[in-house]
């Protein structure tokens, strides 16, 4: 299945992947693998916010241009000029960030080296960018509270919101 998501919402911070701009090697090996990763998580991830049906509802009508299912993929896929957010973008970029800890090798797992800088932990900003997500799945949520009149099929409860919580360093 063909995401929504587009390499667009990684060209800028908070979501920002090095070399995502360009063409060639190793743009467009990077570029692939951010899709492969929004193929991956982008349902799931709509599902388990929306709700299965009420997701796989908004899915089908994806390549609405106007109405209410065009009116909800704005708010969730938000461009302001340039700029792409989402908190689509930011569960896959989460997942992205996770993945750049180590590199799989065929002899295991390698963390990565340098020998003009100190390789640091992305911890703070895996989590700022967990976090930042929620906000915007609060926002989101609040939206459709408001307009449950309009979208019959989302049953609020009938989700998985709770499983977007802040987190900290702490793990608490």
């Amino acid at each position: 299945m063909t995401a929504i998501l587009t390499t667009s919402y990684f060209v800028y911070e908070p979501t920002k992947v090095p070399n995502i701009v360009g063409t060639g090697d190793p743009y467009t090996s990077i570029q692939n693998h951010l899709l492969s990763l929004a193929e991956l998580y982008e349902v799931d991830f709509l599902r388990q916010m929306l709700g299965e049906a009420f997701a796989d509802e908004f899915y089908t009508h994806k390549s609405d241009v106007a109405g209410i299912w065009y009116n909800l993929k704005v708010k969730i896929y938000v461009v302001t000029g340039s700029i792409y957010t989402s908190p689509v973008a930011n569960y896959v970029y989460h997942h992205w960030l996770k993945s750049q800890h180590s590199q799989t090798t065929g002899i295991g797992e390698i963390e990565p080296s340098t020998d003009n800088g100190k390789v640091v932990s992305n911890k703070f900003k895996i989590i700022d960018n967990w976090n930042r997500m929620v906000k915007m799945i609060e926002d989101l949520r609040e939206w459709l509270d408001d307009n449950t009149a309009t979208y019959t099929t989302y049953i609020n409860g009938d989700d998985g919101w709770e499983d977007f919580e802040t987190m900290n360093q702490w793990g608490i």
